[in-house]
């Protein structure tokens, strides 16, 4: 057990680290779809969380030769919470289909974590919208992991079920929240600061529109009523 773990965890991390490195690009990236229309902003975000997830499939905890253990589920999950629905369905869509498209035993157990984690992130956003708070990025991260960790036991024959759970189980359901918390907590910050820039210059526009369709002059008053 202890000698899996030592072999296991530096993949896990480093996928984690390669999650962290996207959500920042992802967050970037998000900012500009906000004036879209609808339908097609889900459609962007929904693009971005499936390319998140292969890219997180690339460098995988490999545990034989097509049975793989990644973040995955955690990006599909959150797709529908941070993009709308339809961003859950099409970020579903793209990771099963790559993971199918990796083939190996494991790909049928693998394509049902992503549906499944698909299915809860789409429910979660039409009852509770946009995921708002840190206490609800963590939920769903120990949801993703909860999803997940039982199909393990529908791997084939070739790996023992039971001994994969006790032994990945643990590392990966630390790992689903604090992945989950990190993407909300990273895209907070970046969306706040974009949504404080664009406020700043709708103001500045409707300054600069006020005095370039102004016909009279415009004087400032001091507190003491004296033009200044």
């Amino acid at each position: 057990m202890l000698e899996f773990l030592q072999n296991a965890a530096p993949h896990l991390l480093a996928n984690l680290a390669l999650f962290i490195v996207l959500a920042f690009g992802f967050a970037v990236l998000s900012a500009y779809l906000r004036h879209l229309p609808g339908y097609v902003r889900q459609g962007g975000h929904g693009l971005l969380f499936g390319v998140m997830a292969v890219l997180c499939m690339t460098y995988p905890l490999v545990v034989q030769p097509g049975i793989i253990v990644d973040l995955r589920t955690v990006v599909v999950l959150m797709a529908a919470p941070f993009g709308g629905p339809l961003a859950g369905v099409i970020a579903g869509v793209i990771a099963g289909a790559y993971r199918l498209y990796l083939g190996g035993a494991g790909a049928p157990v693998g394509t049902a974590t992503i549906v499944a984690s698909a299915l809860v992130g789409v429910l979660y956003s039409l009852r509770c919208g946009e995921l708002k708070s840190l206490r609800d990025a963590l939920l769903l991260g120990v949801i993703s992991a909860a999803i997940t960790l039982p199909l393990f036991f529908l791997l084939p024959d070739i790996v023992d079920g039971p001994s994969f759970v006790a032994r990945v189980g643990p590392v990966f359901a630390v790992l689903s929240p604090v992945a989950s918390a990190a993407l909300w907590l990273i895209m907070s910050i970046e969306l706040k600061r974009r949504r404080a820039d664009a406020a700043v210059e709708r103001s500045e526009n409707r300054v600069r529109d006020i005095v370039d369709t102004a016909s009279g002059w415009f004087w400032e008053m001091d507190a003491e009523l004296r033009f200044t």
